[in-house]
């Protein structure tokens, strides 16, 4: 079936690299590096079980709420959002802004990769 060696190994090694290539899309890191770089936008990737209830999603907005209006003030694009129709009973929170600079703004007064405990999403629109 294969002439030589290497041919085996070139389809081998294309097999492995297709497989990588899915998986890693699949688990959001291919994803994640194309959203950012196109789209300027950034995902938590938690699923719905992963998600907090509402009710905590809500009680960390309100105990937090400072943070919140230092965010809303980096400019007047900026808008938050709880998204609480994706999955019943769960609950994430969603900033949206208009320029990279709003965004890294954003993440630099939230500094780190969850809100107080809640999966957050970055949308530049």
């Amino acid at each position: 079936m294969f002439k030589n060696k290497n041919q085996f190994l070139v389809i081998i090694s294309l097999f492995i690299l297709i497989l990588a290539t899915i998986i890693s899309w699949r688990g959001g890191t291919i994803r994640n590096i194309l959203e950012s770089i196109l789209y300027d936008n950034k995902s938590h990737n938690f699923l719905c079980g992963q998600l907090p209830t509402l009710d905590v999603v809500e009680s960390t907005m309100k105990a937090h709420k400072d943070k919140l209006d230092m965010i809303v003030a980096v400019g007047e694009s900026v808008i938050v959002s709880v998204d609480d129709q994706s999955c019943p009973g769960k609950a994430d929170v969603t900033f949206f802004y208009s320029s990279h600079a709003e965004r890294e703004a954003i993440q630099a007064i939230i500094g780190d990769e969850l809100f107080f405990g809640v999966p957050y999403n970055l949308r530049n629109y």
